[in-house]
């Protein structure tokens, strides 16, 4: 499926104000020549699958770190 640059500005205009420094930071890293992103498309193991459910299992029982938390550790 193609992604068309007006769908990623719909999605973008339905951001909250304060999200919109984060996602400006990230796109900039994405638009940088100089900044090698690498793209794992392998498939999924058996372990990683196990480690997702537990992780979904968490979020589930709401065993989660908070948005905001991670983005102040990360200075976002």
């Amino acid at each position: 499926m193609a992604i068309r640059k007006e769908d990623l500005y719909r999605l973008i205009d339905k951001l909250p104000s304060k999200d919109l420094p984060m996602v400006h930071h990230l796109l900039k890293r994405l638009a940088d020549e100089d900044v090698e992103i690498h793209v794992d498309d392998s498939d999924i193991s058996d372990k990683e699958l196990a480690e997702l459910e537990q992780i979904n299992r968490k979020v589930d029982d709401g065993e989660v770190v908070d948005w905001e938390d991670i983005k102040r550790d990360f200075h976002l």
